[in-house]
C-alpha cells in the first residue's frame, strides 16, 4: 500500500528555503517546527484509505491567515451577482462584527471580491475596459443588447449651455468608477463669474467615440449647433473629435492641467540624472502659468532646444506630449507686404486680424522672401501683390508647399494686368491661373453696383455644405456671397474650384475660388496647400460681413490651416462649371458697319442676278416707320364712340397785364425791454392768498410732522392753538391755550342761542 498524497499543515516549516527569497509585508504564517496535524491518503484494491490527525500543536489558527468558506463565498456572489456595489458588500459583512464570532469573513478586502466575481464569472456581459479610466476603449463601437446610455439635460442647463457655450466647453469624465460598471461623463461651461456649469450629464457603460457622438448629438437635437471658442478635456483626443464631428471645429484646444502634470511626470522617468529631471519638471510648470503669449512662445522655443540638444533629455523632449507643444507653437500667419499689396493687415484687413489673433500669431514681411522667413510659419497670405516675384521667390515658396506650408493669394479685378505682378507662374504649376477680367451681375439685385455681385449658388464642393452642416440642403446654394471687383480662374488638376460665379453674374459659372491639397497626390505625413480668390476684397473691412462672407472666411483659414475639411473626390473631379467662352465686343462692330453675308438675292430662270430698281425697292419695308394720315379717320370715329363733342378749340385771349395790390408802408412798432420778474424767494404766497381752511388743514399737517420723542401730544396739540391763535387772532397777543379755547367756545355757544 503506498501513499498517494500527504497533506501537512501549512504552518510547518520548509525543509527546503528559496535563498534570496524576500518576506512579505504581512510576515510568514511558517513557525518554524513540526506541527504533527497530517492528512495521507492510501490507494489499495481501488479503494482510497484516508489517515487524518486532527492535533495541532506549536501555532494557532491565525483568522487572517484561513481561507473563505465555501459557503460565505457563494453568499458573497450571491450579492455581488444582484448588483450590490463592493463597497455595500463590504460594510455589511463589517457592521455584523456584533452578532457573531469575529471570522475570516468580517476581514475581507476589495481585491477578495474581485476574485470572488472572477470565479464565479459575474458582470461578463459588461464592456472590457481599459486598465486607466480616462483612456477610451473602442472594443465595441455599437450598443449592443445589454449596453446603456442616459442622458440628462434640464431646461434650465439647455439655456445656460446656449448663453455661455460660444465662450468655453468642458468635458470630463469621473474616473475610477469601473467597479460599478458604468462611467460618468460631464459637459460643463464657464459663466461670466468665472463658475463652473454643469449642463448635461452622461451615464454608460461603454466609453468609446459612438458614445460621445450619441451625447453630443443628443445635445444638438435639443439646442442646435454650439460654435465654441475653447474646448476643455483631458489629453486624449476622443472628446475633442466627437465634439468636432457633431458641432463643428473649435478655434482653440485646451488641455487639462491634471492629465499633462501626469504625463509629464509619466515620461520624466526617461531622465535618468535626478538634477535634471528635477529642472526640466520645474520649468515646464512654470511655463505652464505664463500668460504672456509672446514671452510664452519664446520660453518655449528655448526649453525645446534644450531638451532636444541634451543627450540626457532627448528622449524626453522627443515624447508626444513636448512634440505636441512644438506644434501647437506653430500657430504663425505671416502677411508679406514686400509687394506693395492691395489688401493690408493694418489697414484695410482690421477686422480680419482681429478674428485670426484669437487663435494665431499675426506676422508680417517686408523683405524678399526666403528659407528663414518661412522657417516656422504654418500659413503665408499674398494681399493682391503689385510687384514681380524673382526665380529664387517662386523656388523658395514651391518649395514651402511641398514640405506642408500653405499659402492664400488673394486678388482683385483685371487679374495680373491691373496687378502688374507675375504670381501666376508659381499658381500653374498646381492647375490655377487667374484671368485678367472683371466678374459683374448682369442684374439689379440688393447692391447698385454691378461689380458687386451677389452669389446665391455658387457653391460646386460639397465640402463647404458639410463644413456649414448644411447637407439637408441643395449644394450649390448652401450659402451666399458677395464677391466684389473681382476677377475669374482657369482651375485644372490637381486643384478644385470650391465657389463659382453662378448662373446670374458674368463669366457665367466659372470659378471664383480654389483650393489645392497634396493629400490626394501626396504620401507625406503634413500636406501642403494652396487657396487662391479672385476678390481679396471679400475680406476687407468693408464686405467682410455683408451676407456670409465671414463664413468664406472661416472656410479658407480652416481648409489651410487646419484638417477640418476634406475635399469631396467627385465634386473635384468633375466640377459643375461652365467653359470660359468669349463675346463679341459689341461697341467696336457697331462702328463698322458691314453687310449681311447671310442674305441671299433672288435668281432668274438663268441663274444671274435680278438688279431691278422694282426689286431694290420691294427690300425696303416703308411700312417701319412711315409718317401719314391713315389713322385720322379713325381718330374722328372716336368722338363719336366715346360721346365727346367734336367741337374746335376755341382761343383762350392772353392777359399780359395784371393789377397789382396796394402798396401798404412796413411800419414796424419799437420793441421795449420787458421788466423783471420779482424777487419772491422768500415770499410765502400761501400765508397772503391762501384760504383759512388750507391754511388750517397745513398747520395741522406741520403739527403731526413735528412729533419726536421729546415732545408729546399735549405739546404738539398747545403750539397748534397758539399758531392758530397768531394767525386768526383770536385774542390778540395771548400765549395761554385754555384761555384761547374758552374764547372760542364761549363764541360758539353764544351762536347757539
Amino acid at each position: 500500500m503506498e501513499i498517494e498524497e500527504k497533506h501537512e499543515c501549512q504552518f510547518v516549516k520548509r525543509t527546503v528555503m528559496i535563498s534570496g527569497k524576500k518576506l512579505k509585508n504581512g510576515g510568514s504564517v511558517k513557525i518554524g517546527k513540526i506541527c504533527p496535524s497530517y492528512i495521507k491518503v492510501h490507494k489499495k484494491d481501488n479503494q482510497l484509505i484516508v489517515e487524518y490527525s486532527s492535533t495541532h500543536l506549536w501555532h494557532q489558527n491565525e483568522i487572517g491567515k484561513l481561507r473563505l468558506t465555501t459557503a460565505d463565498r457563494a453568499q458573497l456572489a450571491g450579492k455581488l451577482s444582484t448588483g450590490v456595489p463592493i463597497q455595500k458588500v463590504l460594510n455589511d459583512v463589517r457592521d455584523c462584527v456584533e452578532e457573531t464570532a469575529l471570522k475570516h469573513l468580517h476581514l475581507i478586502e476589495k481585491r477578495d471580491l474581485h476574485i470572488i466575481k472572477r470565479d464565479y464569472n459575474i458582470n461578463k456581459c459588461f464592456t472590457k475596459r481599459h486598465e486607466n479610466d480616462f483612456m477610451s476603449d473602442d472594443i465595441a463601437t455599437h450598443l449592443g443588447k445589454d449596453d446603456f446610455c442616459i442622458i440628462i439635460m434640464t431646461d434650465f442647463q439647455a439655456e445656460m449651455l446656449v448663453k455661455f457655450g460660444n465662450d468655453k466647453i468642458c468635458v470630463d469624465g469621473t474616473h475610477g468608477l469601473n467597479s460599478y460598471s458604468f462611467q460618468l461623463y460631464i459637459l460643463l461651461v464657464v459663466d461670466e463669474y468665472g463658475n463652473e456649469i454643469p449642463v448635461a450629464f452622461c451615464l454608460s457603460n461603454k466609453s468609446d467615440t459612438a458614445t460621445y457622438k450619441l451625447f453630443f448629438k443628443t445635445v444638438k437635437t435639443l439646442v442646435g449647433i454650439i460654435k465654441s471658442y475653447v474646448f476643455m478635456s483631458d489629453d486624449e483626443p476622443v472628446f475633442y473629435n466627437a465634439w468636432c464631428s457633431v458641432m463643428g471645429p473649435v478655434s482653440k484646444q485646451l488641455l487639462c492641467t491634471w492629465h499633462v502634470l501626469r504625463s509629464w511626470n509619466k515620461n520624466l522617468s526617461k531622465i535618468y540624472c535626478h538634477e535634471k529631471k528635477a529642472i526640466v519638471f520645474k520649468t515646464l510648470k512654470s511655463l505652464m502659468y505664463e500668460t504672456d503669449e509672446n514671452a510664452f512662445n519664446t520660453e518655449l522655443l528655448k526649453i525645446l532646444n534644450y531638451l532636444q540638444n541634451d543627450l540626457d533629455t532627448a528622449d524626453f523632449g522627443m515624447t508626444t506630449e513636448i512634440m505636441n507643444m512644438a506644434d501647437s507653437n506653430n500657430n504663425i500667419i505671416l502677411f508679406d507686404m514686400a509687394k506693395n499689396e492691395m489688401f493690408d493687415i493694418n489697414d484695410n484687413l482690421k477686422i480680419l486680424r482681429r478674428k485670426l489673433q484669437r487663435s494665431y500669431t499675426i506676422a508680417t514681411n517686408k523683405h524678399e522672401i526666403t528659407v528663414d522667413v518661412l522657417n516656422g510659419v504654418q500659413l503665408v497670405v499674398f494681399g493682391g501683390p503689385r510687384a514681380m516675384f524673382s526665380e529664387a521667390e517662386f523656388n523658395c515658396l514651391h518649395k514651402y508647399i511641398d514640405l506642408g506650408g500653405s499659402v492664400l493669394v488673394l486678388f482683385s479685378e483685371g487679374g495680373e494686368k491691373e496687378l502688374h505682378t507675375n504670381i501666376n507662374y508659381l499658381l500653374e504649376e498646381f492647375g490655377i491661373m487667374v484671368n485678367s477680367d472683371y466678374v459683374l451681375r448682369t442684374h439689379y439685385y440688393l447692391y447698385f453696383h454691378p461689380k458687386e455681385c451677389l452669389v446665391k449658388d455658387g457653391v460646386v464642393n460639397e465640402a463647404v455644405a458639410k463644413y456649414l452642416d448644411r447637407e439637408n440642403e441643395s449644394t450649390s446654394k448652401c450659402i451666399s456671397f458677395v464677391f466684389p471687383y473681382g476677377a475669374s480662374l482657369n482651375v485644372a488638376k490637381p486643384a478644385a474650384p470650391i465657389l463659382t460665379s453662378g448662373s446670374v453674374a458674368y463669366p457665367l459659372n466659372r470659378p471664383l475660388c480654389a483650393f489645392y491639397s497634396a493629400s490626394k497626390y501626396s504620401n507625406k505625413v503634413k500636406k501642403g496647400k494652396l487657396a487662391v480668390i479672385g476678390s481679396g476684397h471679400l475680406l476687407t473691412d468693408k464686405y467682410i460681413n455683408w451676407e456670409e462672407n465671414d463664413k468664406i472666411r472661416e472656410i479658407l483659414f480652416d481648409f489651410l490651416i487646419t484638417n477640418n475639411i476634406t475635399l469631396n473626390e467627385v465634386d473635384a473631379n468633375d466640377p459643375e462649371t461652365s467653359d470660359y467662352k468669349m463675346v463679341p465686343d459689341i461697341g467696336m462692330l457697331s462702328s463698322r458697319v458691314r453687310t449681311c453675308l447671310q442674305l441671299q438675292e433672288s435668281l432668274n430662270n438663268t441663274g444671274h442676278f435680278l438688279f431691278s430698281a422694282d426689286n431694290i425697292n420691294s427690300l425696303i419695308d416703308t411700312k417701319l416707320c412711315s409718317l401719314n394720315t391713315s389713322m385720322l379717320p379713325d381718330a374722328v370715329e372716336a368722338y363719336k364712340t366715346l360721346n365727346v363733342p367734336h367741337n374746335q378749340l376755341q382761343l383762350i385771349p392772353p392777359m399780359f397785364n395784371d393789377t397789382l395790390p396796394v402798396l401798404q408802408f412796413a411800419v414796424y412798432p419799437p420793441p421795449f425791454q420787458e421788466l423783471s420778474s420779482p424777487f419772491l424767494e422768500l415770499f410765502d404766497l400761501d400765508s397772503i392768498f391762501g384760504s383759512e381752511k388750507s391754511f388750517l388743514s397745513n398747520l395741522a399737517k406741520n403739527c403731526l410732522e413735528a412729533q419726536s420723542s421729546e415732545k408729546t401730544i399735549e405739546d404738539n396739540i398747545i403750539k397748534f392753538i397758539i399758531d392758530i391763535n397768531d394767525n386768526l387772532e383770536i385774542i390778540v397777543h395771548s400765549n395761554d391755550c385754555k384761555e384761547i379755547l374758552q374764547t372760542v367756545f364761549s363764541f360758539i355757544n353764544n351762536l347757539k342761542k
